[in-house]
């Protein structure tokens, strides 16, 4: 069985949110998918409104929308751990 993170979808969700904002052709040669496949996958992105693509350097970025579907699929925001000198 294939996990969530499996899916080209997530995958590019993934490198886009860590590497973002992203051009098509840095985001395929940090993933193994074709050119097409990726603009393919980019539109759908798009089209679920959780990626946008800047007009200037045609860069693509996540938007608020994707924390929105997480959050409402009770995925929890990393808890960030405070250290103390003392």
């Amino acid at each position: 069985m294939l996990a969530i993170t499996d899916s080209p979808l997530a995958r590019s969700t993934e490198v886009i949110g860590t590497y973002g904002p992203i051009k098509l052709r840095d985001l395929e040669a940090h993933m193994s998918f074709s050119r097409s496949a990726l603009q393919r996958i980019c539109a759908q992105l798009e089209a679920l409104n959780w990626a946008r693509r800047r007009v200037l350097d045609k860069a693509y970025a996540l938007t608020y929308a994707i924390d929105d579907f997480l959050l409402q699929r009770n995925f929890q925001p990393l808890k960030w751990i405070k250290f103390s000198p003392f």
